[in-house]
């Protein structure tokens, strides 16, 4: 039967086939026989494929005009499979929908659509997304349309129609370009309905993507010029046309950067959208603030000259064709000229409002539904707008609601997401803040409620310590699209998340990880992100500022160290545009503040955060990177990721998220690699496949210890780029192997003062008989070797500065890291002691978030041609400090420091062991004695015993004793809730200070032992 329309054809087969013996797929005739273009050419055929035999097919004429004429087929297999096909053209359309519906799972079986037979020539166009992954491509930029000719085109697959559109693959799309020759035409293959074409999970699922890409439809090349389309048997439905269009019909269906491009809803659903509604008369705006909170705002508050000149900046600006950080601008200026009519006329509120509501959410809904909907509720409290132009924009915010909850824009249950936390809960957060913007909408509840049932499921995953499973910069933007979220959801009544114990706990370990006050370029000296994942590092945000205001009332002393945390980023407004705007009205930098009492912590899912001083100008704080939570990259875990000391910057990773986290950029373990210029840039070893064992880990007020293992299984790539202008590395000599394994242990010796010495000792041990390399990267401006460092203007006034250096090797143990705020750092190398050591220097600028500025660091690289460990102490000072001596006893398993400050004794052998250096003994796996002005300190990183001259500390746990005068202060871990026990060696007789509640103590020979209750980790002792 042939259907005919001016705009597109078909030919398609009819009748009825019972076999008595079953067919072979090739001997049963295919459903199409032809298609016709607009112009009159028929082209292309059928055929079925596979191995499954066929009992018969039938196809009936099921409607014949003259709306549409449809047939139906049923394709019966000999396994008892039933494949129904529906082939349906409309008058007026552009092309022939098709229907699949399949009974069982047969994808080896199907029916192939030819569509090149009877035309020219095809070419695939298709759009560079962010994934570089053809040839073709390598050279577009993103969103770029790139001409791939089919017939000269070397494989079998061309590309693939998908129900939904990813922005990082290109092959897959859910409209398939292909020009036919040179007449200025194109066939499209486009799919519609994605509801349809997978069966959702149960609600809140986070479907893998297996679930859509199995029903992916191949668009291949068969031989010749011959290119079909096969749909194969997967179980379930499908739905698709083939369409006859002009090039500039493709710009509909164009990927935007990052960005889903949702399908276009037909208007038989748009039908039964609720679109106009009783309102219940809450007065606007009510999404983040009331009129009231704004009115008392503008009462307490001058207005801050900042914004009003943003916004006369905005004012000569064209407003860009969709939302973006202008728009919320644009709304701060307003109200900070407390609701100044001139300004919004300056800046053109009405002219936003109207044309981003009118844009019906064909915009980046993931980043600015929140800006649009603070928008919208801004101007519907206001009489800047007409009734009229109110009722609009309400309906116009009610088919976003629609637009945001369809499967086309985003669905975890699906599957239609990224592998991205923080985008699916933009996204479906997004939908909620749209039904808190119309909260009396009919179906309000039903949009919010996905939202809050999913962020409930969220932050069940929220780890012991509050960490978030993504990088340091991503885990703020999903707290914070949570936070304002949670915002709007009390607001409006649905829920109050801000009683989750998890959220605060989210926020508190973001606030603990940020950096201090950093002075390095661009980061304005500010507290910060740390380079934990991938994203860009030093990028402060305004939770904490959202947090101490949504708990100021029923959580006061959380709220006041949220306050400080705001502070400390000298009260950053940046939310990403999460309250769009609002951000002036809700955050208060007149709330009350207390600053914390944090000390060093272990967060279990990413690794020790080593501390002294917390706020003070001084303030020291060396982050690891230990464990696989918080987003890390394959290449980082174990990576020593950032460490200040007395206030600056010293040592770890480049503030860049990407292609700077290959692993020769990591100040970690790794297996023997190199690169030289002139060759590609190998990112098939950006990391290695690795398993984590996470071991001891103690925080003592003057010390504290980390241990980790790590077994490294082999090469594991990424996709991130190449770092700008990188250099040669140092050569390697013999080739990495696997498995090897290695285990980093950590003693962070501390002062009373953060301007003391508080320094590193680190003992990495290799075995598994592999080649490897030690690498650490210091903010410095080069590394000196003691000769050098004895004329330090000298070498100052040569090194690089913001160039990159070669690598080239050095000679000795003692080096120094000369530091570019002033503080150096002494390397001391105990072990080995006879292999190379090289350095290089290599840096870029950054451009990110307005955190900008150039970043060059030095290395430092050892090496171990087998098993072996490397035995390394990082002391930083002020330069006009006398450095320090240093001394290797022990056979190897304790470094002396001698220095102004007094003497160390440094405890860290290869495995567990006793040993007597000097008046010193240590028994255990980790320990110090510090012996400053009159003090002496003793402790043990794990179980064990130090003993120095009288004094004596033995114990079954971590634990220190401090003698100083006539008292004894007696310390366990600070996370200690178990209690513990401790046996002293101390000349003459010893009782509590004080009445110590949980405190026991029992007179021994020569001392006495103490036995501390749960939750107690104190006690001091004085001479009876």
């Amino acid at each position: 039967i042939e259907m005919t329309t001016s705009r597109f054809g078909a030919r398609l087969r009819v009748g009825v086939e019972t076999y008595g013996q079953a067919r072979s797929a090739a001997a049963v005739p295919g459903p199409v026989a032809a298609l016709r273009l607009a112009d009159g050419t028929w082209f292309g055929g059928s055929r079925l494929f596979g191995d499954t035999k066929l009992a018969g097919w039938s196809a009936r004429l099921m409607a014949k005009g003259p709306v549409f004429g449809q047939v139906e087929y049923i394709y019966s297999y000999e396994d008892g499979n039933i494949v129904k096909l529906t082939a349906r053209l409309h008058e007026g359309a552009s092309g022939l929908y098709w229907e699949t519906k399949v009974a069982e799972d047969r994808p080896k079986d199907g029916v192939d659509i030819v569509l090149s037979e009877g035309l020219p020539p095809l070419t695939l166009i298709i759009q560079r997304e962010a994934y570089n992954d053809r040839p073709q491509i390598k050279d577009a930029r993103w969103g770029a349309w790139v001409e791939i000719p089919l017939a000269t085109y070397g494989k079998e697959l061309v590309t693939h129609l998908s129900p939904w559109a990813d922005w990082w693959s290109t092959w897959t799309q859910t409209s398939v370009r292909l020009s036919i020759g040179a007449q200025g035409r194109e066939l499209h293959l486009a799919s519609h309905d994605p509801g349809a074409w997978v069966e959702p999970a149960a609600p809140g699922t986070m479907r893998s993507w297996g679930a859509w890409q199995h029903k992916l439809v191949p668009v291949k090349r068969g031989a010749g010029r011959e290119i079909h389309l096969r749909v194969n048997n997967a179980a379930g439905l499908r739905k698709w046309t083939i369409e006859d269009r002009e090039p500039a019909y493709a710009e509909q269906r164009r990927m935007s950067l990052a960005q889903v491009k949702a399908h276009w809803p037909p208007l038989d659903e748009v039908k039964d959208w609720i679109l106009d509604w009783p309102t219940d008369g809450r007065a606007c705006p009510q999404l983040f603030v009331s009129r009231q909170d704004m009115r008392a705002a503008w009462e307490r508050r001058k207005p801050d000259p900042a914004i009003i000149r943003t916004a006369s900046y905005i004012a000569r600006e064209k407003i860009r064709p969709v939302p973006s950080y202008k728009d919320a601008q644009a709304v701060e200026g307003y109200l900070a000229t407390k609701g100044d009519p001139e300004i919004a006329k300056k800046v053109r509120l009405t002219d936003r409002v109207r044309q981003h509501m009118g844009a019906l959410g064909d915009f980046d809904k993931m980043r600015h539904t929140q800006t649009v909907a603070a928008l919208y509720d801004l101007m519907m409290g206001t009489d800047l707008i007409t009734d009229a132009d109110k009722r609009l924009h309400r309906s116009q915010m009610a088919f976003l609601g629609y637009i945001l909850a369809r499967p086309s824009t985003w669905d975890i249950e699906r599957g239609y997401r990224s592998y991205n936390p923080n985008m699916s809960l933009s996204y479906l957060l997004a939908r909620g803040i749209a039904a808190c913007a119309i909260p009396d909408h009919p179906r309000a509840r039903e949009w919010v409620e996905p939202g809050l049932r999913r962020a409930e499921m969220w932050l069940k995953e929220v780890g012991p310590e509050g960490e978030w499973y993504e990088s340091a910069h991503y885990s703020q933007v999903s707290a914070f699209a949570m936070a304002s979220f949670a915002v709007a959801a009390q607001r409006t009544g649905f829920r109050n998340l801000f009683l989750n114990e998890n959220l605060k706990k989210w926020a508190m370990w973001l606030a603990q990880i940020y950096t201090p006050r950093d002075p390095m370029a661009g980061r304005r000296s500010r507290r910060a992100t740390p380079p934990i994942g991938r994203a860009t590092a030093g990028v402060p945000w305004g939770l904490f500022g959202l947090m101490a205001k949504a708990t100021a009332d029923t959580d006061p002393q959380y709220s006041r160290q949220m306050q400080w945390a705001w502070a400390g980023t000298d009260y950053t407004r940046n939310t990403a545009n999460h309250l769009g705007g609002f951000e002036p009205i809700y955050m208060d930098p007149a709330l009350p503040m207390a600053a914390p009492g944090w000390t060093s912590k272990l967060f279990p899912q990413m690794g020790p955060l080593f501390r002294n001083g917390v706020g003070d100008k001084h303030e020291n704080y060396l982050i690891v990177h230990a464990n696989t939570g918080a987003g890390a990259r394959l290449s980082e875990v174990g990576c020593l990721a950032l460490w200040f000391a007395r206030g600056v910057p010293i040592a770890g990773s480049f503030p860049g998220g990407y292609k700077e986290r290959h692993q020769l950029l990591m100040s970690r373990v790794i297996p023997a690699l190199s690169w030289r210029e002139g060759e590609p840039w190998d990112e098939s070893r950006f990391g290695c496949s690795t398993d984590v064992s996470m071991a001891a880990f103690s925080a003592l007020p003057w010390q504290d210890y980390f241990a980790a293992s790590y077994a490294i299984k082999g090469w594991k790539g990424g996709r991130y780029g190449t770092p700008a202008n990188p250099v040669s590395w140092p050569p390697v000599d013999g080739a990495a192997g696997f498995p090897m394994s290695w285990r980093r242990r950590m003693l962070y010796v501390q002062d009373d003062k953060p301007d003391g010495p508080n320094y590193l000792v680190l003992r990495d041990s290799v075995s598994g008989g592999k080649p490897s390399l030690w690498q650490m990267w210091t903010v410095s401006k080069k590394i000196a070797t003691p000769q050098q460092a004895q004329d330090v203007e000298a070498v100052v006034a040569d090194e690089q500065g913001r160039k990159a250096e070669q690598a080239h090797p050095l000679r000795g143990n003692r080096f120094t890291a000369l530091g570019q705020f002033n503080v150096d750092v002494d390397y001391y190398i105990a072990a080995p002691l006879d292999t190379q050591r090289w350095t290089m220097r290599w840096g870029q600028r950054y451009v990110d978030y307005n955190v900008q500025g150039e970043d060059y660091r030095d290395l430092l690289q050892l090496r171990l041609s087998g098993n072996g460990d490397y035995f390394v102490v990082m002391f930083p000072r002020f330069r006009a400090e006398a450095a320090p001596r240093f001394a290797t006893l022990g056979g190897g398993s304790v470094v002396k420091v001698t220095g102004e400050f007094g003497t160390d004794y440094c405890f860290l052998p290869a495995e567990e062991m006793e040993v007597t250096v000097e008046k010193v003994y240590f028994r255990g796996e980790a320990g110090s004695v510090q012996d400053r002005a009159g003090v002496v300190v003793l402790a043990t990183g794990a179980a064990g015993e130090v003993r120095s001259g009288e004094w004596g500390l033995s114990a079954p746990q971590a634990a220190s004793v401090r003698v100083g005068g006539r008292r004894l202060v007696v310390r366990l871990p600070y996370a200690r809730q178990t209690g513990g026990e401790v046996t002293l060696r101390a000349a003459g007789k010893w009782r509590p200070a004080t009445e110590q509640a949980g405190v026991t103590l029992t007179t021994t020979e020569g001392g006495c032992r103490l036995v501390l209750a749960p939750g107690v980790v104190a006690a001091v002792l004085e001479r009876r």
